[in-house]
């Protein structure tokens, strides 16, 4: 799984088209696309609890410009599973619209710039802020 993490990474830089592999963006595109690939290996490298846990920062809108943050990484690896899982683009579909950042491949997917507002709604209805969210991966989806 980290070996097809690390090639996510290098893919990404190829492509540049806006993942970071040095960014919240970048280093959650690469755990769930090798959480795809490795489902049941992902054992110790959960973030979205960090991120459910946390005060929810906005890092759809920006990046945090580390991939050594588990809350800004928690963040990344939900709203990319959220375009995934809850809005049902494919995989290739979320890559090919890479941008700068998570908002805006939102944006190029979707054709809106709501997404946080979306996603961060949606996660508010099922995980209530301030109340402790127990969750074992980094997938929530669908609600």
């Amino acid at each position: 799984m980290v070996n097809m993490a690390e090639a996510v990474e290098v893919f990404s830089a190829a492509q540049n088209a806006g993942w970071d592999c040095g960014a919240s963006n970048g280093e959650g595109l690469s755990r769930v696309l090798a959480t795809a690939l490795h489902p049941t290996q992902l054992d110790g490298f959960t973030t979205a609890g960090d991120w459910l846990n946390s005060p929810r920062e906005n890092f759809v809108d920006h990046n945090e410009r580390t991939d050594r943050d588990p809350v800004s990484t928690g963040c990344a690896v939900l709203f990319l599973n959220y375009l995934h899982h809850q809005l049902r683009h494919p995989w290739s579909t979320v890559v090919a619209n890479g941008r700068p950042t998570l908002a805006a491949t939102y944006h190029a997917i979707e054709g809106t710039d709501d997404g946080w507002e979306q996603f961060s709604t949606l996660l508010a209805a099922h995980y209530p802020p301030g109340k402790r969210a127990y969750v074992p991966t980094d997938n929530v989806f669908p609600l």
